[in-house]
């Protein structure tokens, strides 16, 4: 209790200057209020980031998170086939232990713990941004792994601009996007839509005989709505609102002859934030609701599910820059949560209430971050969450980043209120990790290098597994394991500008190393044996060549073998090239591009008995209008 006594005087700190501030202050000391408004939980210190701003996504606007994080992180991405579910597991973590947010709301489901991200579709972001490694203080229950953010940026003095793209691709695959954005000094507003399909039914071998993937279709369409309001030039109120609706048929195993599933899915997110910029202080405050319904329903054994949950939540935040130095941040959150299918006894409400701190202070080169979070969860208190972190210049082209964080992950409902096998006395897992990176930079007119080594440790207790427990007849959760991952990861970066063309090419390697640390009956695993689905080895490639109306761009990655429930699956290279021609047409920009994906028709599978697709194309034609006012 102490520990929250201390969190709260310190947030109340932050919160108090409050107090004697007029609603009529205005923008002023720039330098100040500049260093105030990034904020230390987005751009926290120590730790690896990766980021991507609206141009790089444009071009990539048919294609989903999944997509992105495989071909440009090195991160494993665990997808059941084209179309299919596809989760992240980040540093040899569980698909629960990464946190996803969407303009600070998190999406995840409290019933599964993860997200689909084949479910997020690029075309719906201004920003991606990519936090490896735990944050607990910063993000709470499920930054353990990494924190994945997608944002939309306001649209106030933007001019009139329209896009309409559309797409068309093997197995039947095609998909049509609207985009329309415009903003005055007050008001702004963006409105998009997209509408997708595809039969995905390509041909795959199994035991040297040739199989075409059936009951596979996929049927999508979203819409997302944001309208930005400035009452005064120290105010922004933003409201953004995200429906989305899929239809995906769930195919057979390899070792199936047919299937009948289906799984539909709604999800509805609306959040309202507003900023206020004061004299070297920004507050902020969001209020967030997410939606989603998932109803499966399997013909062949005449089962039906209907599984659902909402969520609201709250939280004010307030930064404060006594000067460039020295940055305070506070906040306050509250989420409820109830969530109701066949399989709990009754409608589960959870409510979850957090406290957070974070103070940066910087001298000359170096810069040094503390946070800490105390959380409750359902009148019970979770583990003080504190993290510290590091950013130094060594010199000129030499830099050091260093963090340490206590990171946890709340058993999810299903864990818990599932019958038969959910377990009500299951703790969190919870765990401390640490990483060190050094970073090289040279750069000139022309040309630049960017290397980087990181290397991260991570222990973790209380992991849960559903497991057989002795003369149970049925699969129950239960903290029965503790996990030690630890590796190195590689990054190189070179760019050069040629008169009118630019290239960049791009590498990296991964070294994962994610053990058991209990010796394990059932399921059986040996101590010191790497997780399932935790590949050793990853590398991927980038080579991308651009002109001042073309692009061409390949991606090679390859994964090593990874051990399973049954047998081992080998490792596996795929290689995706991209070329795109743009033309302007009067005012219109038409854009033209072609994908060729796996281009080497590689036979492998990501999961056991789970095939994917060969060589397959998808190409497109993009309009572009943006008025000249």
């Amino acid at each position: 209790m102490y520990r929250f006594v201390c969190v709260f005087i310190l947030a109340v700190g932050v919160f108090s200057p409050l107090i004697g501030q007029s609603v009529l202050d205005t923008l002023v000391q720039l330098p100040i209020v500049t260093v105030a408004e990034k904020s230390l939980r987005h751009h926290s210190t120590g730790g690896k980031t990766e980021h991507w701003d609206f141009a790089a996504l444009e071009w990539r606007s048919f294609e989903t998170l999944a997509d992105l994080l495989q071909t440009e992180t090195g991160i494993f991405i665990k997808s059941y086939g084209l179309g299919s579910l596809a989760t992240t597991a980040f540093r040899g973590g569980s698909a629960g232990q990464t946190a996803v947010f969407w303009n600070g709301l998190p999406i995840q489901s409290p019933m599964l713990g993860q997200l689909d991200i084949n479910l997020l579709p690029l075309t719906f972001a201004d920003e991606a941004m990519l936090q490896y490694g735990g944050d607990g203080a910063l993000w709470g229950s499920g930054a353990v792994g990494g924190i994945v953010h997608l944002n939309n940026k306001p649209k106030l003095n933007t001019p009139f601009t329209a896009s309409l793209n559309v797409g068309l691709g093997s197995f039947a695959w095609n998909e049509q996007q609207v985009r329309v954005e415009m903003g005055k000094k007050k008001v702004g507003f963006s409105t998009r839509f997209f509408n997708q399909a595809a039969k995905n039914d390509f041909e795959y071998s199994i035991a040297s005989a040739k199989k075409t993937q059936s009951n596979a279709a996929l049927q999508q369409t979203g819409f997302l709505q944001q309208i930005n309001w400035k009452p005064r030039p120290n105010q922004v109120f933003s409201l953004h609102a995200w429906w989305q609706k899929s239809r995906r048929e769930i195919p057979p195993l390899t070792t199936q002859t047919r299937s009948e599933a289906v799984q539909k899915e709604d999800s509805f997110r609306a959040l309202l934030d507003w900023k206020r910029i004061g004299v070297q202080q920004v507050l902020f405050a969001r209020a967030g609701y997410v939606h989603e319904q998932i109803r499966y329903e399997d013909a062949l054994i005449n089962l039906q599910t209907d599984n659902r949950f909402q969520t609201l939540s709250g939280e004010v935040e307030s930064q404060w820059a006594w000067n460039k130095r020295f940055q305070l941040q506070a906040g306050i959150q509250y989420n409820y949560t109830t969530a109701a299918t066949d399989a709990y006894a009754d409608t589960i409400h959870r409510q979850q209430m957090a406290l957070f701190v974070s103070h940066r202070i910087q001298a000359g080169s170096w810069t040094f971050q503390v946070n800490a979070r105390q959380e409750l969860v359902d009148g019970q208190w979770i583990p003080f969450m504190p993290g510290i972190g590091l950013d130094g210049q060594l010199s000129s082209s030499l830099s050091i980043k260093a963090k340490a964080s206590r990171s946890y992950r709340l058993p999810t409902l299903n864990d818990w209120y599932w019958r038969p096998g959910g377990n009500p006395n299951l703790l969190p897992e919870r765990g401390w990790s640490e990483e060190l990176g050094i970073h090289w930079l040279r750069h000139s007119s022309k040309q630049s290098w960017n290397s980087s080594i990181t290397v991260f440790n991570r222990n973790i207790q209380d992991w849960i597994l559903w497991s057989l427990k002795e003369g149970q007849p049925f699969w129950s959760a239960n903290n029965i394991t503790a996990v030690w991952s630890r590796g190195l990861e590689t990054r190189i970066q070179w760019e050069q500008q040629q008169k009118k063309r630019h290239y960049l090419i791009k590498a990296g390697y991964d070294l994962i190393y994610s053990t058991n640390q209990v010796e394990l009956d059932n399921p059986r695993m040996e101590k010191g044996e790497q997780l399932i689905y935790t590949p050793l080895h990853q590398a991927f490639m980038l080579l991308q060549i651009a002109s001042h109306n073309w692009r061409f761009r390949y991606q090679h990655t390859y994964t090593g073998y990874v051990r399973t429930q049954t047998e081992p699956l080998p490792g596996y290279d795929l290689g995706d090239a991209r070329l795109s021609f743009s033309h302007p047409l009067n005012q219109v920009e038409v854009r033209f591009f072609l994908n060729i994906n796996n281009v080497w028709n590689s036979s492998y599978r990501v999961i056991e008995r789970h095939p994917m697709p060969g060589r397959y194309f998808r190409l497109g034609c993009q309009l572009y209008f943006q008025s000249q006012e």
